[in-house]
């Protein structure tokens, strides 16, 4: 058996509680409700597909058509539109060491590390990586 995410977010142990619910009193073969999709995809946004998918038991392959679909409406999962966000990088907050993580809807991931981030194309990187073939 996988490992699980060290401490589960409280969001996600809900989340887990409602799919095993459902499990235990659903009829023969029924379909998962949307809103339990809905909240799945929503993790998997932000965790992962395969943590997700593991963590909750649901077919990773479905979990990820979904999570693509719903990128590809501008849904965030939790029925909120999409928006941008720009992040101001001032010199002072990149003197130290640090890290910046990416993460795309269908689970890919990118990590920079280093001193002297400030200096380089951010935006050219992210158009880079989100514009990968899927």
């Amino acid at each position: 058996m996988g490992q699980r995410l060290p401490a589960l977010p409280a969001r996600l142990e809900r989340v887990r509680e409602h799919v095993e619910r459902w499990r235990l009193t659903r009829g023969k073969r029924g379909r998962m409700p949307e809103r339990l999709w809905t909240a799945a995809v929503g993790l998997a946004r932000i965790h992962g597909v395969n943590p997700i998918a593991r963590e909750l038991r649901l077919d990773y392959y479905s979990l990820k058509q979904r999570l693509v679909a719903a990128d590809e409406g501008g849904a965030t999962g939790d029925g909120e539109q999409a928006t941008f966000v720009e992040v101001a990088m001032d010199d002072a907050i990149v003197r130290e060491e640090c890290r910046i993580e990416f993460a795309s809807g269908d689970g890919a991931r990118m990590t920079i590390r280093g001193s002297s981030v400030g200096e380089l194309d951010l935006s050219g990187l992210v158009g880079t990586f989100l514009g990968r073939q899927r």
